[in-house]
């Protein structure tokens, strides 16, 4: 494992080590409940007021308006199936979205609910004019991702929640923000979103936290019901160790953002050139003026990416196919939203980065992935 070399950071990312001691600390020595009323409970309680403040502080938020879930996936079904106004009216999302966001709005339209698809462009933000014409006085909340995670492509969520609130004050705007929480700048109130949800393992804190914000002026009612935890809105007992080192994470992002996008976009147009020079047929799905710097996807022609895949993983590297959410359905549902041309629809590369990918790991990267796809076309042209 030690030689793998790992581009795949959009699905999850290496814990942080300096995270350790602090899951230690709370999972052993400050291990207690903070629903209890002795003082070592107060003290934790306080603890995790700290981390709430502080997340919210890098986001633009109260403290108040944070709830702490298990991971992003909970913090969109709890904005979207809580916000919900009974299962009427219309909902207006995109084909493009996180199975966390998609499969909930297919879960409202077996109940009823009307399922709106704004149109898309080519690298998958949201088309401002398809989204006028599908509000309306029965929309009930538009849900939309800010960065897509198969393409990288940054929604201009501001933009499309002013045309939201202008076309219907009433319209509630969730935003699904676990590819652009700490990747690039978030101020919650500048966006004016109802909700907006982040991932732990995103940013290279643990597996099984994330965060909803919820504007103090929005009233929502909560999916897990049980001691009342969370202020009401998340019951059961607090994840103490996973939201201390969440918050200890989403400051080391935060405060190193912009040198880690330097980072990134030296790293793309170091693949990118290599990949030019050595192969052809293939196009970047994003370009950078529109995309996130950690998220690179490549779409080569007359290329089966899963063996492709296998090819690099012999060599020691690894990168994403798409949404790891979603790795075992084939049926090409976000590529077939983008109108990816059909000799490359197949041929999918996402390569996502975090801090601990290095310049020289990426440019050997990106040599085998051009001789891997050059072998790959000719085994299959001698065939």
């Amino acid at each position: 494992m030690n030689n793998i070399k790992y581009f795949d950071n959009a699905a999850t990312t290496k814990l942080d080590e300096d995270l350790l001691s602090i899951i230690k600390k709370y999972s052993v020595d400050k291990f207690f409940n903070p629903s209890a009323l002795n003082c070592f409970s107060t003290q934790v309680a306080c603890d995790i007021m700290q981390a709430r403040e502080s997340i919210a502080n890098l986001i633009g938020a109260d403290a108040k308006e944070i709830t702490f879930t298990s991971c992003g996936t909970e913090a969109d079904n709890t904005a979207m199936l809580g916000a919900l106004r009974g299962f009427k009216g219309n909902i207006v999302t995109s084909a493009a979205e996180h199975p966390a966001v998609f499969n909930t709005a297919n879960f409202l339209k077996s109940k009823g609910v009307e399922i709106r698809y704004v149109d898309l462009n080519s690298d998958g933000r949201a088309d401002v004019l398809s989204l006028t014409k599908l509000i309306d006085e029965n929309t009930q909340y538009v849900s939309l991702m800010h960065v897509n995670n198969e393409s990288g492509a940054i929604n201009d969520i501001k933009t499309l929640c002013e045309i939201t609130k202008r076309i219907n004050p009433k319209c509630l705007f969730i935003c699904d923000g676990v590819q652009a929480y700490g990747k690039i700048p978030v101020n919650v109130k500048n966006l004016n979103v109802d909700f907006y949800s982040a991932s732990g393992h995103k940013i290279n804190a643990p597996k099984g936290i994330g965060i909803l914000y919820a504007n103090n002026k929005v009233r929502f009612n909560p999916l897990i019901i049980g001691g009342g935890q969370e202020s009401g809105l998340r019951s059961g007992t607090e994840n103490i160790a996973n939201i201390m080192a969440f918050a200890k994470a989403s400051q080391n992002a935060f405060s190193s953002m912009s040198n880690s996008n330097i980072k990134y976009l030296e790293i793309k147009n170091t693949i990118l050139e290599i990949v030019t020079n050595n192969c052809n047929d293939f196009y970047v799905l994003c370009e950078k003026d529109n995309c996130s710097p950690a998220i690179l996807t490549l779409m080569f022609k007359d290329i089966k990416t899963e063996v492709l895949l296998h090819m690099l993983e012999k060599e020691g590297f690894i990168f994403g196919t798409g949404s790891a959410c979603s790795s075992k359905n084939k049926t090409g549902r976000i590529i077939s939203a983008l109108n990816v041309p059909i000799g490359y629809r197949e041929g999918m590369v996402r390569i996502s980065f975090d801090k601990y990918i290095a310049k020289e790991d990426a440019a050997e990267f990106a040599l085998c992935l051009s001789l891997s796809v050059n072998n790959l076309r000719n085994t299959i042209r001698r065939g």
